[in-house]
């Protein structure tokens, strides 16, 4: 865990980087690859793994508070509970809620997945184009969230699933 806010700090860099450029089509990597935009690795997420008790969330909590970034929750295990057939539904009506909207639309958000081990294929899929755009379904539509900076996945690992 020591390197973490570190890693974090890398990521909101490169995060207001892209937010500042204004979301050019062709961003660089650290790899120095060019990545486009609406490819998976075009925003800086990251995943935080690590075992139960380390303090993974506290130190991401403290470091949000700290770079004035808007952390937005999203507990995985909430929508893992539902029957697999009605995960992404659930999933796909919580996004379109306005409350998520407007969480999303305040400066410097980042949104943080919490518990992502107990993602299953049918969440991942209902926020597949957050995650890797940074679109929201509105109907037929689709809204970008530009101030929704990146996401954070925290994973505890050796947690037995419910």
């Amino acid at each position: 865990m020591g390197n973490l806010e570190k890693d974090l700090d890398v990521s909101l860099e490169i995060a207001l980087a892209i937010h500042d450029l204004g979301f050019p089509e062709t961003f660089f990597s650290d790899a120095g690859r060019a990545v486009r935009k609406g490819e998976i690795g075009y925003f800086p997420n990251m995943l935080v793994a690590g075992q139960s008790g380390t303090g993974k969330t506290s130190i991401i909590r403290d470091w949000a508070q700290k770079n004035e970034i808007n952390l937005v929750p999203f507990y995985v295990p909430t929508y893992a509970a539902y029957a697999r057939e009605e995960q992404k539904t659930v999933v796909l009506s919580y996004l379109q809620t306005e409350g998520f909207k407007e969480a999303l639309s305040k400066s410097r958000s980042v949104l943080f997945l919490e518990h992502y081990e107990d993602m299953t294929a049918e969440i991942e899929s209902a926020l597949a184009e957050l995650m890797d755009e940074h679109v929201l379904p509105s109907g037929d539509d689709k809204i970008f969230m530009p101030e929704l900076l990146f996401l954070i996945a925290e994973e505890t690992s050796g947690r037995r699933k419910a």
